[in-house]
């Protein structure tokens, strides 16, 4: 027996080392690249301070809104979001909930699994314009203008088309200027769609851009690239300078109008 133990023991040892050179000489799906923070991070002070805000809240709609990304809001105290299984729905200030539309197919297997996204689709930024349409970041299925009472969905822009010659591979935040009409929006990566968004965010690549949308002319721009995963994005009230979340390395940026310039702000 103890000669079949020490055989036993060897073999499986053997086995082990056999499997971890496997997997070392797998290929990797990613490439990372090093990237070094500049100076210390901000003091936890002033806006920044600690708080306690979001434990005063209540949750709403527990097990019939998955995964609610961005959030906009009409005159009426209407509220609307998109989720992780492809809808857009809209919250009535009575708390009724709406369903408004499906982005994609609306097959069964919507919500259960990232794979499912494409073919259902990924609403993230949301917001309402000027005609009082919803424009629509879908990740997977370009910009798109919903009218936010019959549903009727109008393809703006696909991820297909791109800019610049570079498709786009997940479509994210979204801005749009009161003043002028302008839609901004992020493409967090050239590479990885919203399904692979943490080897998105391991790879810690520069591969995401901010683009601006002319819904008059239909023209697309490029304002920024080589950003790190860009994220939500925000307006100042005077429409004078844009901030831009970068997720994957923490950072956000402020972008004054007009220009294609960037600061770090924290």
């Amino acid at each position: 027996m103890p000669k079949f133990t020490r055989l036993g023991k060897a073999a499986c040892l053997v086995a082990l080392c056999a499997l971890g050179v496997a997997v070392y000489l797998l290929p990797s799906p990613i490439y990372p690249k090093p990237h070094v923070l500049k100076g210390p991070p901000p003091a936890l002070e002033g806006p920044l301070a600690v708080n306690t805000r979001l434990q005063k809240g209540r949750r709403v709609f527990t097990g019939k809104l998955h995964g609610p990304e961005s959030f906009t809001a009409d005159q009426d105290g209407n509220v609307y979001t998109g989720t992780v299984d492809g809808k857009l729905w809209r919250i009535g200030p009575d708390d009724t909930l709406t369903l408004i539309t499906q982005m994609g197919q609306d097959i069964p297997e919507c919500g259960s699994s990232p794979d499912y996204e494409p073919v259902c689709g990924r609403p993230h930024g949301v917001r309402l314009d000027r005609r009082g349409q919803l424009i629509v970041a879908d990740s997977y299925l370009g910009l798109h203008s919903v009218d936010p009472q019959t549903g009727q969905k109008t393809l703006l822009l696909a991820n297909s088309e791109g800019a610049d010659g570079r498709p786009f591979a997940f479509l994210n935040g979204l801005e749009i200027s009161p003043q002028t009409g302008l839609v901004y929006f992020t493409d967090s990566s050239s590479r990885w769609g919203r399904r692979h968004v943490k080897l998105e965010v391991i790879e810690l690549n520069a591969l995401g851009r901010l683009l601006t949308y002319d819904p008059e002319s239909g023209r697309v721009a490029v304002l920024l690239d080589s950003l790190y995963m860009p994220n939500g994005l925000a307006l100042s009230p005077d429409e004078d300078f844009l901030l831009l979340a970068e997720t994957s390395i923490g950072r956000i940026l402020r972008i004054p109008r007009g220009s294609g310039a960037r600061r770090s702000i924290y």
